[in-house]
């Protein structure tokens, strides 16, 4: 029987003939040697050679530096995948009583808008977007005092340095408004206040927010190491696989290959530029970034779903060329019994998904077509909402509700109505009643809606979605 220590050895070769060479050879070297397994020289060498058997095409002197590259994005990606894990350890953040605690130092005496629970991460505010650290985002109307833009803004530092905040940076922001954040017990706070005056009474003068959001936790850097040699070994044994197979699909290989250097060029500063962040993070920024986030940011979005659309595209190449991998595997389920169960299997799913999908979408509504109120978690997550306006009203009602609706802050699009077809529809109402689309930033926002916008003229329902 063959030692472990052998078969283990030999794991560095792919499947085949040097594989079982190496079992023999080292069998017969302990035989004549009396010393069981290799010398650490020889060791190194045996990996080296195995290694370089795996990627394959000898004779092509592009393939070892091509390894590498796509064994360092491994190896980060491997951190992503493991800090991403790490994460679920965080308590999430929730619109508790501790928020209303820090509302109360923040806007003392004033009435707070937000609310509702943020997931772990959400895109950034703005065109360029990114990932930021989940976060929930509490508004207030102006006032006499909040219009004194740098008096209030000096006593919000002031109160919350008093609560045991750390207060760091102050800014002027892009509206010409104040700007700072704070720290505490795994929190983050980023307070904004603008003021914009002599504008029409129907128009926003601006406002005070801040945005409380978790803190990346200072062992989150550890939480990625395992991932490094993990998400490493995966990348170099897919990569060889996918290598060793394609030998002869020159042709598409060499396609994907020309296509892929374009995202390369823009994903692989991203990733050190993320290294970086992972090692050393700016302390003159609030940590509310996760290290990956270059990946996820701007046009180097588009490139790095582009590098992951063509590895999957490469890896389907590799496994449509003969012979077909697992031929055990392909053969079993190419007999009647197991194809038919296996047919019957994948369609129970489809129906337990759509019957799923079917039990979310399916809303009751009202006789006109409005859909009835989220409640609970639903609406806790919710980050859109509609407001449903009378066909009888006037353009200028319906100006002001805009009108109202910019206020509360958010985006927002017309549209028009269409037919009614039934109290129950899937994925929303069928209504002749038209709407606003309003789309959030932050869940919570849809108490700040209805203050401006209930009572209006015109204004039929204001509901959120999910």
């Amino acid at each position: 029987m063959t030692p472990l220590r052998h078969r283990l050895a030999a794991l560095t070769f792919p499947p085949g003939q040097r594989r079982d060479e190496l079992i023999d050879t080292l069998a017969e070297a302990e035989q004549e040697t009396g010393r069981r397994g290799p010398r650490p020289r020889e060791a190194l060498d045996i990996l080296w050679h195995g290694a370089r058997a795996r990627l394959g095409r000898p004779k092509n002197p592009l393939v070892v530096p091509a390894a590498v590259l796509f064994v360092l994005l491994g190896a980060f990606a491997g951190a992503v995948v493991t800090t991403q894990l790490a994460w679920q350890a965080v308590p999430p953040l929730r619109g508790d009583a501790r928020a209303a605690q820090i509302s109360e130092t923040v806007f003392p005496g004033l009435h707070v808008f937000g609310g509702g629970d943020a997931p772990d991460f959400v895109p950034e505010p703005g065109a360029e977007s990114g990932l930021v650290n989940g976060y929930i985002k509490y508004s207030v109307k102006h006032t006499d005092a909040t219009r004194n833009i740098e008096d209030y803004q000096t006593g919000a530092q002031e109160r919350l340095t008093a609560a045991g905040w750390a207060v760091h940076r102050i800014t002027v922001s892009d509206d010409d408004g104040q700007v700072f954040w704070a720290e505490r017990d795994g929190l983050v706070l980023q307070f904004s206040i603008w003021y914009w005056p002599d504008v029409p009474s129907y128009d926003s003068d601006g406002g005070a927010f801040y945005r409380l959001s978790r803190a990346t936790p200072d062992w989150m850097w550890a939480a990625a190491l395992p991932g490094v040699p993990v998400g490493a070994l995966a990348a170099f044994l897919v990569f060889g696989w996918v290598s060793r197979r394609t030998v002869h699909a020159t042709g598409g290989m060499a396609v994907i290959a020309v296509v892929s250097a374009f995202p390369l060029l823009l994903v692989c500063p991203a990733v050190v530029r993320g290294t970086q962040a992972w090692w050393r993070t700016d302390p003159l920024y609030p940590p509310t970034e996760p290290f990956w986030r270059p990946l996820f940011y701007d046009i180097t979005a588009f490139a790095t779903v582009l590098l992951m659309l063509l590895a999957v595209i490469a890896v389907a190449v590799a496994a449509l060329q003969r012979p077909f991998p697992l031929p055990r595997l392909r053969g079993l389920l190419r007999r009647p019994p197991v194809w038919r169960a296996g047919l019957a299997a994948a369609s129970v799913a489809h129906v337990a998904v759509a019957g799923l999908w079917l039990a979310g979408a399916v809303r009751p509504c009202d006789p006109d077509g409005v859909p009835e109120p989220l409640t609970g978690a639903q609406a806790r997550t919710s980050t859109e909402a509609r407001v449903y306006v009378s066909p009888a009203a006037t353009d200028d009602q319906r100006n002001l509700i805009q009108a109202a609706i910019g206020r509360a802050g958010g985006g927002y699009s017309w549209h028009p109505q269409r037919a009614a077809h039934g109290p129950i529809t899937l994925m929303g109402c069928g209504t002749a009643v038209p709407w606003f689309e309003i789309f959030y930033d932050s869940p919570g926002m849809a108490e700040r809606l209805e203050h401006e916008v209930s009572g209006m003229p015109g204004v039929v329902a204001i509901r959120q979605t999910a």
